[in-house]
């Protein structure tokens, strides 16, 4: 007999019994089946996710994109100096940007412990100590008793304070990938502050370029020639048959104060030598001038600029720059007072009437050049006694400028064209 057969008298009514049975039987087995994984599901998670939002068991709901937002890095890290060009910091933005992206991949796979969380939080439950459950909710979520229940109110202030620890301790990862890379930072952006100056000065000084004008011709500038045959060497050029020395590229300060001792020797007319004369002042002025300036000094030599990680504002500046930027500010008004001398014998020289005699002028000069030597010598050791303790400064930049006011200075103090 089989297990689904009753003894019921009536072959039709047996067999419908049989029938029902064991269709009842059958749903039975289904129900249990999925009333069972049903429960599964609801004890590792209190929540449910569909269309881009978490929605709890009590009803709260949220978007997975407000949820992760709560942990995330905050945009932009340290604040960097805006003068800093964009290629000095690309590699380091590469590396970030893939820091980024792994945390926001690691918050997609734990989404759900994450959502957990939330949800346990808006029900009124808090851990015992906090990161303790890696599930993300009181049992039956997470078998051990971690979890205890306070108000509502006070569990989500408990979760919006440890979300933010997360996104704290991230944010610091990031900032230290851009501490860590200071240093590059800096010299990257020297070697272009050198660029962009050379360029500029090159620029200014244009008007000196050796190209056989009527003007240039004043200098005869002998040159090594010989027959240009196959060819010319780099940094030659055939003219009329004969190699000669390429002059046209040399703008620097330096082949500049070259043409200008030819063109004394060679007694250049007054009138052309001073007009020489007053264009080389006023490029190196351009050129000089703006590291005497104080705020140019600050903003061009720190990296970060957030309060903490420099030591150039009014409140955090040492003693020892301090000092160094008064320095900085005597050694300007003697180069001022250089200046209006210089020009003052340079108007002379195109016409102009001396205010003064110019032995009397010629005497100023030699006095203020002997006081900018002396200020050069006591800003050298003002320099040297600084402390650099602050991690967003960037030295060599400090260095570099503070080599550009010297030898600014020095050039001033050198410049004996009226002798």
């Amino acid at each position: 007999m089989s297990i689904f057969t009753l003894p019921i008298v009536g072959s039709k009514n047996n067999k419908a019994m049989k029938t029902n049975f064991f269709l009842f039987f059958i749903l039975f087995f289904f129900t249990s089946y999925f009333l069972s994984f049903s429960q599964t599901v609801d004890k590792s998670k209190n929540h449910t996710i569909a269309n881009g939002n978490v929605k709890c068991g009590n009803g709260t709901t949220i978007t997975v994109l407000e949820l992760l937002a709560k942990r995330s890095v905050v945009l932009p890290h340290l604040q960097l100096n805006p003068a800093i060009p964009q290629y000095c910091t690309k590699n380091i933005n590469e590396e970030i940007d893939i820091l980024v992206e792994q945390f926001r991949q690691e918050d997609l796979k734990n989404i759900h412990a994450i959502a957990n969380n939330f949800c346990s939080h808006v029900g009124g439950w808090i851990e015992h100590q906090a990161g303790e459950c890696q599930a993300g909710g009181p049992p039956p979520i997470c078998s051990a008793d971690h979890w205890k229940k306070v108000g509502i109110g006070e569990a989500i202030q408990d979760f919006e304070r440890e979300q933010k620890k997360v996104a704290t301790q991230r944010s610091q990862q990031v900032v230290k990938i851009q501490e860590n890379n200071i240093i590059e930072i800096c010299k990257c952006w020297v070697e272009d502050i050198e660029k962009q100056e050379q360029e500029a000065l090159n620029l200014s000084l244009s008007s000196f370029k050796n190209n056989q004008t009527s003007n240039d011709s004043y200098y005869n500038i002998p040159t090594t020639k010989f027959p240009c045959m196959s060819g010319c060497p780099p940094n030659y050029v055939c003219v009329n048959g004969f190699c000669e020395k390429a002059r046209t590229t040399d703008n620097s300060i330096n082949a500049v104060e070259n043409l200008l001792s030819i063109g004394q020797k060679n007694n250049l007319s007054k009138s052309v030598y001073a007009d020489k004369l007053n264009k080389y002042l006023l490029a190196l002025k351009s050129w000089g001038g703006k590291y005497l300036n104080g705020l140019y000094f600050f903003q061009n030599h720190n990296i970060v600029m957030e309060a903490g990680y420099n030591n150039t504002n009014a409140t955090t500046m040492t003693t020892g720059l301090r000092n160094y930027m008064y320095r900085v500010e005597q050694v300007s008004l003697s180069v001022n007072h250089l200046h209006a001398y210089y020009l003052e014998v340079i108007n002379s020289m195109k016409g102009s009437k001396y205010t003064h005699s110019f032995e009397t002028i010629k005497e100023d000069i030699n006095k203020e050049k002997q006081s900018l030597n002396l200020q050069l010598q006591t800003l050298n050791l003002a320099h040297n006694e600084i402390s650099f303790d602050c991690k967003g400064c960037c030295q060599p930049m400090f260095n570099y400028q503070h080599s550009n006011i010297i030898s600014y200075a020095s050039k001033l103090i050198n410049f004996n064209y009226f002798d």
